[in-house]
Formats: structure tokens, C-alpha cells, sequence
């Protein structure tokens, strides 16, 4: 993308305070595109606590982050598939497909709304009491949000966030791209803590579009460009 001097100086702004913050990093699996029609796979949460920030993002560990995956019924709700992007999730690995559709844990949606529900207003209040803002982070936050927001419509429940600021990680690294031995970094950091969390996988595959993964790298990737923005590098 091509910005000019100003804009780009206005997009770093609108990042850099992220430094000192709560941010939520929010990515979903799906069967097809439709928000109202398609169902979810499997969801992951992944908040990067204010005093990780300024951490290396090399050196995290288990304890910088908060991390959950909820693993939910596709068809519930009378949600369907779309064949295009049930080819797409036919053609991954074999250990991909396992994750994404694990069938010994999978839960009805009221009980992953009121999940989700608890644990954003935990984070909510803990960004509220220390006087800091609490950011939400999606690789398309009309997409992964609005996604959610329509089941908690469809189960007459209201959406779990009210305030937030929504945070687009594909801005974020058009705003400051991130070179690709960095990349391969961040993706060996992301896998070494999703081992850490699900010590049970087979340490030896990827997991990309693993929801439980995406997260992850997203998380480690925001840091890392934060990082540099509040370091000058613009």
C-alpha cells in the first residue's frame, strides 16, 4: 500500500499507543464467508498484557500471554457449509484438519457465548482498574467480529464488546512491513508456544490456519511492529 507522508504518520499514531495496553488478538475458522449462513470451527483468543510489551518478543514464554482456543459446532444454529471453503479446509494437512475439527471437543454455542462473554469482561475490568485501553486485534475485525457478533444475535444474547477499539493486524503491518527472516522468526516463536500450550501435538508439523496458531503469530507479529514504531524507526 501506498501512503502519503501524512497519512502515514496518522496510521503510526493510532498504533503507538498500543505500547501501554491490553490487546486482544481474536481469529476464527469458519465453513464459508456467509456471516449469517456459514458456522464457526473454532475460535482463538490471545491477549498480550501491558507489561509484555516491552519485552523482546523473541524471549516470550507461556507467562506473557493469555491464550485459549474454544472449539464449537459448525452446523449448530442450522448454520451450514460452503462446498468452496470446505474444499479449502479438505485440502489441508491431515493434522490441520484434526485441530480444526476435533470432534471429543467440540461445545454447544450458548456455552462458548458465555465463555467469550466472561472472559472479555474480565479483561475488560482488569484494562478499566488499570487505567489503560483494551484494543481488539483481528486480521479483518469486520470479518472475525461481525462473525461472532451475528451468533450471539442468533442466541438473543448481547455481543461481548461494546467499547472496544478495533485494531486491523493487516493495516498494522502495512503500516510497517515485516521482512520475512523476521517472519520465519515469529513463525518458529509462534509454533515453540503453541507447543507450550498444547504439549500433546506433534512438535514436528505446521499449523498454520489453525486458529490456535493464527492467533499466535498475530500477537508476536503486532509486537514486534509496535515495538519498532515506538523505538523511531518511522
Amino acid at each position: 500500500l501506498n501512503y502519503t507522508e501524512d497519512a502515514m504518520l496518522k496510521l503510526t499514531r493510532k498504533f503507538k499507543p498500543m505500547f501501554r495496553s491490553y490487546t486482544t488478538v481474536i481469529d476464527i475458522e469458519t465453513t464459508g464467508l456467509d456471516i449469517n449462513k456459514n458456522g464457526i470451527i473454532n475460535i482463538s483468543f490471545v491477549t498480550i498484557n501491558p507489561q509484555s510489551w516491552t519485552k523482546p518478543v523473541f524471549d516470550f514464554t507461556c507467562y506473557d500471554i493469555m491464550y485459549g482456543v474454544l472449539f464449537t459446532d459448525p452446523n449448530e444454529l442450522g448454520r451450514v457449509s460452503s462446498p468452496r471453503t470446505m474444499e479449502f479446509h479438505n485440502d489441508l494437512p491431515e493434522h490441520v484438519k484434526k485441530l480444526n475439527f476435533p470432534s471429543d471437543k467440540l461445545q454447544p454455542w450458548n456455552v462458548t457465548a458465555d465463555v467469550i462473554s466472561l472472559l472479555l469482561a474480565e479483561l475488560d475490568d482488569k484494562a478499566e482498574r488499570s487505567g489503560l485501553p483494551h484494543y481488539l486485534m483481528g486480521n479483518g475485525p469486520d470479518f472475525d467480529q461481525a462473525f461472532i457478533a451475528s451468533y450471539f444475535k442468533q442466541l438473543g444474547k448481547t455481543q461481548p464488546w461494546k467499547h472496544w477499539q478495533n485494531v486491523d493486524f493487516r493495516t498494522l503491518v502495512a503500516v510497517l512491513p515485516v521482512p520475512e527472516e523476521i517472519w520465519e522468526e515469529l513463525k518458529k516463536k509462534a509454533s515453540e508456544l503453541l507447543f507450550g500450550f498444547m504439549p500433546e501435538i506433534d512438535k514436528s508439523l505446521d499449523y498454520s490456519h489453525f486458529a490456535g496458531f493464527d492467533t499466535l503469530l498475530e500477537a508476536l507479529g503486532a509486537v514486534w511492529v509496535v515495538q519498532q514504531l515506538n523505538g523511531g524507526s518511522l
